[in-house]
């Protein structure tokens, strides 16, 4: 009978975990969606979103494991949370945004115990004002950037989104520049290639593999 109830626990509490996931990239929705100007749509993308496992300490906080899993994993994510051993955990949440399907920002919401209202209202504020740049024409379009990263060989994007700032390689050092640009990455045979668009208009900036 103790058995039983051990093993019912484990489940519930399983499933309760798995409920507050949820829960929680529900409040990061409303967040976005109390601060949006109606001028785009946006999505959790599952596959990049990631729950990572850590211990914590009562020196170091929060130490991390090796432990790291999309949240659509779900079969491994149980067989952690069914675990002897206990951990906290990280979920690092991926939202995309787009106009007319496409995507035109790429960010990450970290929720620990609590999400942090105020930075996220912060980042859809910035979002709100690059999708009201690319339907005024101020920035080019995500399909005209696509468009262009298609016809520099680019195939299965990874990763696209307008940015405010990127990085060169100038006499052997890695540089950054403040400037919106349009960044498109693309891995193909464990190498990344990053091509980096003007926003403005469509000039081609930089082309490096990695």
């Amino acid at each position: 009978m103790k058995k039983k109830h051990i093993i019912f626990t484990l489940i519930l509490f399983s499933y309760f975990f798995q409920s507050q996931i949820k829960l929680n990239d529900k409040a990061i929705e409303s967040v976005i969606v109390e601060n949006s100007n109606k001028c785009f749509n946006f999505y959790l993308d599952e596959k990049n979103t990631y729950i990572n496992f850590g211990e914590l300490t009562k020196d170091e906080g929060f130490v991390p494991t090796k432990l790291k899993f999309s949240l659509s994993d779900i079969s491994n994510f149980n067989k952690i949370m069914n675990s002897d051993k206990k951990y906290d955990y990280l979920i690092i949440y991926n939202y995309k945004f787009t106009i007319n399907g496409l995507v035109f920002y790429n960010t990450f919401f970290r929720y620990t115990s609590q999400y942090d209202k105020s930075s996220i209202k912060l980042q859809v504020d910035n979002i709100n004002l690059i999708c009201a740049k690319i339907k005024k024409g101020k920035f080019i379009s995500p399909q005209i950037a696509e468009n262009i990263a298609r016809k520099n060989g680019f195939e299965n994007i990874d990763f696209q989104s307008i940015e405010n700032q990127y990085y060169k390689t100038k006499s052997n050092h890695i540089q950054s520049v403040n400037k919106d640009v349009w960044i498109f990455k693309e891995e193909k045979n464990k190498r990344v290639r990053t091509l980096v668009i003007n926003a403005k208009n469509g000039k081609i900036l930089t082309d490096y593999q990695q």
